[in-house]
């Protein structure tokens, strides 16, 4: 099925949170790409946005394999 504005904006959202988040929590690469994603989805760039969004998830698996591997440190803030 193609991807709707109504489908643009559930990212933008979701990105927008997660953008919000990913800072709070010491992940300023994170945040960067969330925040790229919600800009792209506002724009309305599905091409660009599914792009970037396949970026952000390549992030949040680094971030959960380290956290597993146990190269993640739980008090200080990474730079991811």
């Amino acid at each position: 099925a193609a991807a709707t504005s109504g489908d643009l904006e559930k990212v933008r959202q979701i990105a927008h949170k997660l953008a919000g988040a990913s800072g709070y929590c010491g992940t300023p690469a994170l945040s960067r790409q969330a925040q790229t994603v919600e800009s792209l989805a506002k724009n309305g760039d599905m091409g660009l946005t599914a792009k970037a969004v396949d970026v952000l998830l390549q992030q949040i698996e680094r971030l959960l394999a380290l956290k597993i591997n146990g190269s993640l440190p739980d008090f200080e803030s990474p730079v991811y």
